[in-house]
């Protein structure tokens, strides 16, 4: 009796490996184990067409938002020439990746979970679990490598800002996303259906060894080496603001090397990408968690749904990163203004009236900012030095950054 039920078991598993293409698959046993495991469980554990259909929606909502969210930021940086600066380089990246997401790689997952069944096969699968890691992987690298960017710029003082550095930056955090995405489709672990069997990711349960190794890997590299860049570049950062704003008068005295005002839209900028960070990580940690512990630990133990709201939080990090730009960059808003149609005849009356607005609001400003005002003019016509640039005295004279 028990040998007819295993017999069973077995033949329904590779029937439901047959009709999804899927012939040659490293560590199979253990695969054809965690997906039987997963469609025989008990009932508590299994996904209800209902719970298929309400997370497909969910996902067709995150895929429209997305797209239009990291359209008009890309929209914004075309048509805003003053916009692309090199740090921005590194937003229109992380835009164009989550755009890159969200219109090829999340409607495969969708339209799966509106049909309660994977639809597209083997190679549909290392598709779109090449795509979603690619763009997780570089969201990670190129927000570690801003963060590195914001220490050179506050801690370090290098004024020095180059298109070429930043270009390198961004290619290298690209390139090496693309690294690890590819080694699973070439041997070094494998790309596999998800719990619900909706989507695909990295072969997380698998028990083999360089299924293992590649966990562990990715989970230092890719996890690990990144966080630790970014704590220890924003910790220098806060800490040097701290001594800077508990001993004011010493630092900035004669001997400055920053001002109040370089220090204030530095930290604006810091604060920006510090939200891009945090809603990174919240969108991505739960996933990770779930992972390391199919890897592991036992897969049976996960149950379906704790599999798959991490994933769908994962997915959705392509509408945060764009809501942060809007929300914490008022050039960003007020380019996305610019280019509504109701905008141009209130464009036009804000064109004229300009150096007006400028005026009044030098008028409105207390004395003490004024004098402030008028005084860091007067450098920047003598030094030819912008005000928004960090400058560096090397000596007792001022000279241009």
């Amino acid at each position: 009796m028990g040998v007819n039920s295993a017999a069973k078991t077995t033949t329904a598993t590779m029937d439901w490996f047959h009709n999804l293409n899927i012939s040659e698959i490293d560590g199979i046993e253990v695969m054809q184990t965690f997906f039987t495991d997963h469609r025989h469980s008990n009932n508590s554990n299994r996904f209800s067409p209902l719970s298929y259909t309400i997370v497909g929606v969910c996902l067709v909502c995150i895929c429209v938002v997305g797209i239009i969210m990291n359209s008009l930021v890309l929209l914004t940086f075309l048509r805003k020439p003053k916009q692309r600066t090199p740090r921005n380089y590194f937003i229109i990246a992380i835009t164009a990746c989550d755009l890159l997401l969200g219109a090829i790689g999340t409607p495969l997952s969708a339209a799966s979970y509106l049909a309660h069944r994977w639809l597209f096969g083997r190679i549909g699968c290392e598709y779109e679990a090449f795509i979603q890691f690619f763009v997780g992987l570089s969201g990670i690298y190129l927000l570690a490598m801003l963060s590195l960017d914001r220490y050179l710029i506050i801690v370090r003082q290098v004024c020095r800002v180059s298109y070429t550095r930043y270009v390198v930056m961004i290619t290298v955090c690209l390139l090496s996303a693309l690294i690890w995405a590819t080694l699973p489709l070439i041997g070094w672990s494998s790309y596999q259906l998800e719990a619900a069997n909706t989507s695909c990711s990295v072969n997380w349960a698998s028990k083999h060894p360089k299924d293992v190794s590649y966990v562990i890997a990715i989970f230092i590299c890719c996890l690990a080496f990144p966080v630790m860049v970014m704590l220890f570049s924003y910790s220098s950062v806060y800490l040097l603001t701290r001594r800077i704003s508990c001993n004011s008068k010493k630092k900035f005295g004669s001997e400055s090397r920053i001002t109040r005002r370089n220090i204030r839209q530095e930290g604006q900028l810091t604060r920006t990408i510090l939200m891009m960070i945090g809603a990174y990580l919240l969108s991505w940690t739960p996933y990770s968690v779930v992972s390391l512990w199919a890897a592991t630990g036992n897969p049976r133990d996960i149950p379906t749904t704790a599999a798959v709201i991490p994933a769908i939080l994962a997915k959705s990090a392509i509408v945060w990163n764009p809501v942060v730009y809007v929300g914490m960059n008022k050039k960003i808003r007020d380019g996305l203004i610019d280019m509504l149609p109701c905008k141009s005849i209130h464009g036009e009356t804000n064109g004229t009236n300009d150096s007006s607005r400028t005026t009044e609001e030098l008028k409105m400003r207390p004395l003490r900012r004024r004098l402030s005002e008028l005084i860091l003019r007067r450098n920047s016509s003598i030094t030819g030095c912008p005000r928004s640039t960090v400058c560096v005295r090397a000596h007792v004279n001022d000279h241009p950054c």
